[in-house]
């Protein structure tokens, strides 16, 4: 769209009328396309941590436990008591791979904000990474900044999709930072997730005396 938006109008400064609409599809695009990235990262950690984690107690203790809510809902299960959901997981055998896939797969379905308190959550919830904007800096900015950027642009599709950004227009130079964001971002949480998954799957090893 960038690359049109220039073909038509070149690259020298000053707003161009009339390709309004062009910037607008950018940033529908960017948001798009930054959902399907964190779907799609998601997706993949977890059918690695599925297939190559030594058991369910690897997977961290708050992801067990909304797994057991999801299969309780799900199955209609008597209500669990805290004692006995860890007895639960030593009778599961192999079977919890396949139940945790489905979990996972039934959480990332429901995202349909991909703003950062829904990605953060979500990604907790499935994968049980503490911060997935943990890299979302760069130099003078801090992840705080990144996160306020991310809304922005989030605002700024919630008022195109829903027609009520009215007469206002999106620059050329919004929507060039919009595709810039969503590259940057995606990088750091690719990052930050494989540092994860890593550190679930192959744990450091301890040292007895």
């Amino acid at each position: 769209m960038i690359e049109i938006h220039e073909e038509c109008t070149g690259r020298e400064p000053g707003r161009r009328h009339g390709y309004d609409a062009l910037n607008r599809s950018t940033v529908i695009l960017s948001v798009a396309a930054w959902e399907g990235f964190v779907e799609e990262l998601l997706e993949g950690a977890v059918g690695y941590m599925a297939r190559n984690v030594r058991g369910p107690s690897s997977i961290p203790k708050n992801v067990r436990d909304m797994m057991i809510s999801f299969l309780y809902e799900r199955n209609g299960w008597s209500k669990l008591k805290d004692s006995t959901k860890s007895e639960i997981w030593s009778l599961t055998g192999n079977g919890w791979r396949s139940n945790y896939i489905s979990f996972a797969k039934s959480r990332i379905s429901s995202l349909n904000t991909p703003n950062h308190a829904n990605v953060k959550k979500l990604y907790s919830s499935v994968i049980g990474v503490p911060n997935c904007s943990e890299f979302w800096n760069y130099g003078r900015w801090s992840s705080e900044r990144y996160i306020e950027k991310l809304e922005e642009l989030m605002n700024m599709r919630h008022r195109i999709a829903h027609g009520s950004i009215g007469k206002d227009t999106v620059g050329k130079t919004f929507a060039k930072n919009a595709i810039s964001l969503i590259e940057f971002i995606s990088e750091k949480t690719d990052r930050s997730v494989k540092n994860h998954v890593r550190s679930i799957v192959y744990p450091p090893k301890t040292i007895s005396n």
